[in-house]
């Protein structure tokens, strides 16, 4: 925040809108959903598509809200 307007930082920082972190894919886990978008899935919620579902109970896809679409989930990714 530094030094010489602290308070004045912290509050700005305390007002301001939650931004949700970007979901954090493996580039395996990102180019599984990018071939996603080329076929009739890419506007399904990750839920409904079995696959992905039985992938994230075998750990991959941690943290990813199963109600976001294939394209939501791409837009707000950051590739590790």
């Amino acid at each position: 925040f530094g030094k010489a307007n602290c308070d004045k930082e912290r509050f700005k920082w305390l007002a301001s809108p939650y931004k949700k972190p970007p979901y954090k894919l493996t580039k395996f886990e990102n180019d599984l959903l990018q071939s996603y978008l080329k076929g009739h899935l890419s506007g399904r919620k990750f839920k409904s598509i079995l696959v992905l579902n039985w992938m994230k109970e075998k750990g991959y896809f941690k943290d990813i809200d199963e109600n976001e679409t294939i394209v939501d989930v791409l837009e707000k990714c950051e590739v590790i």
